[in-house]
């Protein structure tokens, strides 16, 4: 699967494979989307291994790969 505009993204809670952009640096990682409030609307992704919890943005997505299968 190739990379895909973050846009087209599914927002059903389920974990994407990220990818940002910070200057030069390429971060991937795994993210799920956050929503907040009682109308529990969309506010953007969280990064799975990130403490503070910050919301950021990934640029592009991909699904996580299948896991391997047991031999």
């Amino acid at each position: 699967m190739e990379w895909q505009p973050i846009e087209t993204a599914p927002r059903d809670g389920g974990r994407i494979i990220g990818c940002s952009f910070f200057g030069e640096t390429y971060i991937v990682n795994i993210f799920t989307p956050c929503y907040y409030g009682g109308d529990n609307e969309f506010e953007g992704w969280h990064a799975e291994n990130d403490d503070d919890y910050e919301v950021v943005e990934p640029g592009f997505w991909m699904p996580l790969p299948a896991p391997p299968s047991a031999a």
